[in-house]
């Protein structure tokens, strides 16, 4: 049974929270442009004057969508690369592997925020923007990490470009995503695994 996923701040209110979750899963499904706060309030079973109390525009609301969803997958990623009894490619395994199973449980609604809202960011306004950029950043910096981490045990070639494999790793995800939308098959996540075991396989030169 699909089920939504919940984005929650504990020093935020229930109806804060509950406006939130109900804003990023319109956004998934319908992207910003068709995201309305009349159907969002409706659903979510909050005033309209409620909505302006946490609230100053649909900007605002979209950028504390951005900034809570980032706050659990940093979260997510805090936990599974934190863990050391894994080495740095099996953590990479592991947290696509949550991903996937997330997505599993998320869909029609499911999928990538930054992705979504990454089209028609450019009319957006600068604070929009900057939240976007900052959750996409902090994202590349994380899997950057991981891969770092990978060349120097050895499990990745040192002299592959970091930057590069972590931008790919994005893309893909990206890409699979849209596939799995159209088709909502998740052996389309098959590309991003073939790719991680691809860059394992390479062996450090003596």
């Amino acid at each position: 049974m699909n089920r939504p996923v919940v984005y929650t701040n504990p020093g935020a209110t229930a109806t804060r929270d509950r406006l939130i979750a109900t804003g990023l899963k319109n956004l998934l499904g319908h992207g910003y442009e068709g995201m309305g706060i009349g159907p969002v309030l409706a659903e979510a079973g909050v005033p309209k004057g409620s909505f302006y109390h946490y609230f100053a525009s649909k900007d605002d609301f979209a950028a504390e969508i951005v900034g809570a969803y980032e706050a659990r997958y940093e979260a997510m990623r805090q936990r599974i690369f934190g863990d050391e009894r894994l080495s740095p490619m099996a953590r990479l395994d592991a947290y696509f592997t949550e991903l996937q199973s997330e997505l599993g449980h998320t869909l029609p609604h499911g999928g990538c925020l930054y992705g979504s809202l990454a089209q028609t960011a450019s009319s957006r306004s600068p604070a929009f923007q900057t939240a976007l950029a900052a959750a996409y950043d902090a994202w590349h910096a994380s899997l950057a990490e991981q891969i770092d981490a990978a060349k120097a045990r050895g499990e990745v070639d040192p002299v592959v470009d970091t930057q590069v494999v972590v931008a790919d790793l994005i893309n893909l995800y990206e890409g699979v995503i849209v596939r799995l939308k159209i088709t909502g098959n998740l052996d389309a996540f098959s590309s991003l695994r073939r790719y991680l075991a691809g860059l394992g396989s390479f062996s450090v030169r003596a």
